[in-house]
């Protein structure tokens, strides 16, 4: 049987009422719109290219910018060794960037067994972080979930090695003056409001630790979501940022979806 007919078969018995996902997948909501998916190639920007000519990014993982090429290299390879060749079933999210990439879930399709969710091997592997994006709210716990198995085990980015590795890439990053994604983590020092902004500092050497520079549109964002700036000192935040490194590190969040209050 050809593949894609396949993988439209296990599909079609996946989506059956009844029939049980795993927990991962349940969590993630593999919804009746997925789709099956032949996928051709994977680069090391981590663009996935289907053999219909459309290219997915994978959604709700943060791929390493370029400052960090040996790590885009092994999950260039290990993503696809997971995809190339497999029954796979892809769960669109949100709407093409502006270069026309498309972010997705993604599963492989393992006949009677469980489908297997990429993301999560990823995240579990502890190769990503967990990045989650508009309209991907269905797998941001369960990424934040698979995340915390590497943590808690000291894999891949969270062992010793890796967490060199980061720093390195930083250091890289902030010499050449990049502005770079990155999921940041700090205590709450204190926070200043300004007249335009609102400035939230973190504990740490002022030289190299980033505020985080808070427009007041976004701070009314966040005092909606039950999130008041005036009261987070003393509290652990974790945001998924832009950080800009000159003239000192600055930190910009793009939505209250990328704010998370962890105590």
């Amino acid at each position: 049987m050809p593949l894609r007919r396949y993988a439209a078969a296990v599909l079609a018995m996946l989506l059956l009422p009844g029939f049980r996902l795993t927990a991962s997948a349940e969590i993630c909501g593999m919804s009746s719109r997925a789709e099956p998916a032949s996928i051709v190639a994977v680069d090391a920007k981590g663009d996935v290219q289907l053999d219909d000519g459309r290219v997915l990014k994978p959604a709700g993982i943060l791929w390493p910018g370029a400052s960090a090429p040996s790590r885009r290299k092994l999950l260039q390879n290990r993503l696809a060794t997971l995809l190339l060749g497999a029954p796979l079933a892809i769960d669109l999210v949100g709407s093409t960037d502006r270069w026309g990439r498309q972010a997705a879930q993604m599963f492989v399709l393992r006949g009677l067994q469980s489908p297997l969710w990429i993301q999560g091997q990823l995240l579990e592997d502890g190769l990503v972080q967990a990045w989650s994006t508009s309209g991907d709210a269905a797998c941001r716990d369960a990424a934040r979930e698979f995340e915390m198995l590497a943590r808690d085990g000291r894999l891949g980015l969270w062992s010793s090695v890796g967490q060199r590795q980061q720093a390195r890439d930083q250091r890289q990053t902030r010499s050449a003056g990049y502005a770079a994604a990155i999921v940041f983590e700090g205590i709450v020092h204190s926070v200043r409001r300004g007249r335009s902004m609102t400035f939230v500092n973190f504990v740490g050497p002022r030289s190299t630790t980033p505020s985080w520079f808070v427009p007041q549109r976004l701070e009314r964002n966040l005092a909606g979501r039950g999130h008041n700036l005036a009261l987070l000192a003393g509290k652990r935040l974790r945001l998924q940022a832009e950080i800009n490194y000159l003239p000192r590190p600055r930190l910009y969040v793009a939505n209250p979806e990328a704010v998370y209050v962890l105590e």
